[in-house]
């Protein structure tokens, strides 16, 4: 149990912590540096990416994405800092304004 001031208040927090599995993959030495970029950049490692991508995945109930999603997966390679709404505002004004 830790335990939290803020404001005054104080917070228990619970730490539940789930057994890990070593996990070995083969992937291009390209996608491993860059992988290994973006957990430096995030002040985390590349386990702790792969964990966050795993779940952000959620249940699939077996079904598989749909190809044009598959194909999609990791094609493009933003900065840290890239904020997502800015950019797609920038690409509908690209797109629909002179």
């Amino acid at each position: 149990m830790k335990v939290l001031d803020l404001d005054g208040r104080t917070y228990e927090m619970f730490i539940i912590r789930m057994p890990k599995v070593k996990l070995t993959l083969l992937v291009d030495a390209e996608a491993v540096q860059s992988a290994k970029r973006h957990a430096h950049a995030r002040r985390t490692s590349v386990s702790a990416l792969a964990t966050q991508f795993f779940q952000s995945l959620g249940p699939t109930g077996g079904r598989r994405p749909p190809s044009v999603t598959r194909k999609l997966l990791g094609v493009i390679d933003l900065p840290p800092d890239a904020d997502d709404r800015r950019l797609l505002v920038e690409a509908i004004v690209e797109k629909h304004l002179p």
